[in-house]
């Protein structure tokens, strides 16, 4: 059985952010979801310390994972749940991240610009500014 802790240096996976995973989902009358994700439950408690066994280690190397994916906690219920098409949401996890590069490089370049700007300013120089 494993401990919070020792989950945290096998997956690398914050201590809060098991944590989180852990607290139990709570959907209020207006739809908001409160608590935690519920993604893994412990299947023991002594005290304060929760002890999950090893499929609580798999599912939360998944969780992982898929949270490097920027998948949203839904989605990854499903896939962990065997609701969704994990295929299918990894292709919406692939086509989101897509569109989040795309706007990182038009910020990028925008800065790239505004520093060529900057600096054609302070050096007082015209003709890098026409060119810009």
């Amino acid at each position: 059985m494993w401990r919070i802790g020792e989950l945290h240096l096998v997956t690398g996976v914050d201590r809060e952010n098991i944590k989180y995973y852990c607290r139990a989902r709570k959907v209020d009358e207006h739809g908001v979801e409160r608590g935690g994700a519920g993604l893994i439950e412990p299947v023991e408690k002594r005290g304060r310390v929760n002890y999950f066994n090893e499929d609580a280690l798999f599912r939360l190397a998944i969780i992982s994972h898929l949270s490097k994916c920027k998948m949203p906690i839904d989605e990854m219920r499903s896939v962990l749940d065997g609701k969704g098409d994990f295929e299918v949401v990894l292709d919406t996890s692939i086509v989101r991240l897509k569109r989040e590069r795309a706007k990182i490089n038009s910020s990028i370049r925008a800065a790239q610009i505004l520093k060529r700007i900057y600096e054609a300013i302070l050096e007082n120089d015209d003709e890098k500014l026409e060119i810009t």
